[in-house]
Parts: structure tokens; C-alpha cells; sequence
């Protein structure tokens, strides 16, 4: 949304690349995203610029250059497609086409958790887009609310800087660091392990919980480094989201679903408020061809009333960034196309229902406006 954008500071260059500079719309721990003007076409595109103190560092500039490449590997459906990549005055740039839109981490701070039917197309919508990266044989490694962006063709997410290709080893046992970001991360890679897809799974299940409850579902809060000791508190996450996210926060990465089969048990069932009444997600979701996907039950106490939950987050509302850390300890330690169409699928899917975000809060906007 236009109103995200901010103005140039003094030091920002005016173009790169070609590329007419107009606003930035964010930073991070790598580099800064501007708003900038296609030369060809003059239509909107996002244009990503190292730091200029990390310019000159060669596992920066190595990482930089990996994420155009691996970012082009994914469907253009589930991210920002890269558009052009290069090097200006000593310092790499990217430019993706413009995703408009908000992204999760600025929608729950200012509005608070999400009601269920937005929630359930959340959920879906960023299952759908890890399943595709993970068939493009990629590990995303920094999944978050900061870098899922809600449009109205769906939700994206974004942001491949520490993002590697699953047949890679990791970088852990040479470096002697991880990368990710604290809250966000499996336990296994947190101790020294290998951030597998499964780790991404493991960010999925934190992030749906923390976008329907306004909490982690385990640590408390999202900037703890945390193990995974504690079973997760899923109290208060609508009933039919519960079993798929809590197979997903599985402590052991053996026992976590697959993106894709993840997503066959989310689309197995309508979303509260949808269709049919609530109920909870089968034991089995069968989908199309009759493949049965398992979906383990635990052995739950007896329900009790869901706390209450306040209009904001409880957490800290600035992003925790993407950092390189020792690990808390160490550990030794091909895609089909059924999984790409069930990608494609589960992505239309939740289209409509981020769509029905960004109009309500549109909408929102407007009527404040007209209340003044």
C-alpha cells in the first residue's frame, strides 16, 4: 500500500540500475528495499541494495547473489519474481517485481490477531507457497510475518537472503554460526542442525499460531531463543487449525509433514465461518485420486475457555531482524509435479480470503477518513 512507503533519506541513491528510485519500503539486516520505476515501462518495481559497510564483505556479496538466483527458481504465483540483477558502483542490487499489499507482521501490529476465516487462508496460502519452494528444492530458512506479504492475488512470501538449496550442505559446521531468526526457528537448527524443510514446516506451525492468538506458541516471545522443550500452547487457535499446526511444531523434524501434505490436510476442510459448521480436522484428509494423509492425534486435556485476547500483540511490534549466532549447542547430523500442482491449487484457494484482508482494511482506512 502506498501509505508503507516511505521517503528517501539523504544518503539513499536517487537510481540504480536504471531504475528511477521513488520511496523505500523497508530495510533489513543485508540491505534496503526501495520502490522504483521500470525504464522500459515505467510501471512499479522493487529494487534491493546491499548495505554500503557489507559491500565489501565477500560472504555478503556470495549471499546476495544467491538470492537472485535461488528466488528465480521459485513459481512467480508465491513470491516476487525477479526481474533484473546486477552491480552498480561496487554494490549488488536485485530488482523483483512490486508485490503491493501489506505484509503480516504490519497487519497483526496494527489490527491484532487474525479472525478464523483469515487466519484458515493465511495458513493455506503460505502452505501453498512452501510447497513450491521446497519443489523447487529450496529451504527458505527465514519464514516470519515480516517476510509474508498479503495481496489481493494471494499471500507471498518473500525474502530469499538465507535461503539455500536443499541438496547443499549447511553452513554451520565450517562457520561455526546459524542464520535465521530468533523465535522463528526449529529447535534442531537452533542446537546446530541442519535447516531442512522441515524447519520451514516448524515456522509455519509458530507463524499461524502467532497469527491467530497474538503469541508464540511456544517461548512466549518471538525474539527467545528457545529449544522446543515445552509442548506448545495452542489454546485459544480455532479448532480446525489445531492438529495441523500442532503436527507441524512436532519436536522432532522426522515427524512433521511435508509442505504439500500439510496442505492436503488444510484444504481437506472448510474454514470456520465458510460453508459446513465448524468441526475439527479429520484423522485422515483424503484427497483427490483417494492418497490418505495421516494427521496424528494427541491426547488432549479437556478443553477450557480460550484466554482472552487482547485488541494488539503482546509481543514487541519492531521485527526481530535476521541474525548469525552460535548455535545453542551441536548436533551431528526432488520435487514432483503432483506437489507443484497442489501448490498452484492450495494458493487459489486462499487467494479470495487474503483478498477479503486487504479490502477490509482498505475499506477500514476509508471510513476513517470519512469519520474526520
Amino acid at each position: 500500500m502506498d501509505g508503507d512507503i516511505r521517503p528517501l533519506e539523504p544518503a539513499d541513491p536517487r537510481e540504480v540500475g536504471g531504475h528511477t528510485l521513488l520511496g523505500r519500503l523497508g530495510t533489513g539486516g543485508m540491505g534496503t528495499v526501495y520502490l522504483g520505476a521500470d525504464p522500459v515501462s515505467g510501471g512499479r518495481v522493487a529494487v534491493k541494495t546491499i548495505h554500503p559497510h557489507l559491500a565489501g564483505d565477500p560472504a555478503y556479496r556470495r549471499r546476495f547473489k544467491d538470492e537472485a538466483y535461488l528466488a528465480g527458481r521459485v513459481a512467480s504465483f508465491c513470491t516476487a519474481r525477479v526481474l533484473a540483477h546486477g552491480e552498480e558502483d561496487g554494490r549488488p542490487y536485485l530488482v523483483t517485481e512490486y508485490v503491493g499489499g501489506i505484509s503480516l507482521h504490519d497487519r497483526l501490529v496494527d489490527d491484532g490477531p487474525l479472525p478464523a476465516a483469515d487466519l484458515h487462508g493465511v495458513a493455506v496460502g503460505v502452505a501453498s507457497a512452501l510447497a513450491a519452494i521446497h519443489a523447487a528444492g529450496l529451504v527458505h530458512r527465514d519464514l516470519k510475518p515480516a517476510n509474508v506479504m498479503l495481496t489481493l492475488s494471494g499471500c507471498r512470501v518473500i525474502d530469499f537472503g538465507i535461503a539455500r538449496s536443499q541438496d547443499m550442505p549447511g553452513a554451520t559446521a565450517a562457520t561455526g554460526k546459524v542464520l535465521g531468526t530468533p523465535g522463528w526457528m526449529a529447535p534442531e537448527v537452533l542446537i546446530g542442525g541442519p535447516a531442512t524443510s522441515a524447519a520451514d514446516v516448524f515456522a509455519w506451525g509458530c507463524l499461524v499460531a502467532h497469527a491467530g492468538t497474538g503469541r508464540m506458541p511456544i517461548g512466549g516471545d518471538p525474539a527467545t531463543l528457545r529449544t522446543g522443550a515445552d509442548e506448545p500452547d495452542l489454546s485459544g487457535l480455532p479448532e480446525p487449525l489445531v492438529p495441523a499446526v500442532r503436527w507441524a511444531l512436532a519436536r522432532n523434524p522426522a515427524d512433521r509433514p511435508p509442505a504439500s501434505e500439510l496442505l492436503l490436510a488444510l484444504v481437506a476442510q472448510p474454514p470456520v465461518g465458510v460453508g459446513a459448521a465448524a468441526r475439527p480436522a479429520p484423522a485422515a484428509a483424503v484427497a483427490a485420486g483417494g492418497v490418505e494423509i495421516a494427521v496424528p492425534r494427541r491426547p488432549r486435556p479437556a478443553p477450557s475457555p480460550p484466554p482472552h485476547v487482547p485488541p494488539r500483540l503482546a509481543a514487541d511490534p519492531v521485527e526481530t531482524p535476521t541474525k548469525a549466532f552460535t548455535p545453542l549447542g551441536w548436533a551431528v547430523t526432488g520435487p514432483s509435479s503432483r506437489t507443484r500442482l497442489l501448490a498452484g491449487l492450495g494458493a487459489a484457494a486462499g487467494t479470495v480470503l487474503i483478498g477479503a484482508i486487504i479490502v477490509g482494511r482498505a475499506q477500514a482506512r476509508l471510513d476513517q477518513r470519512a469519520r474526520r
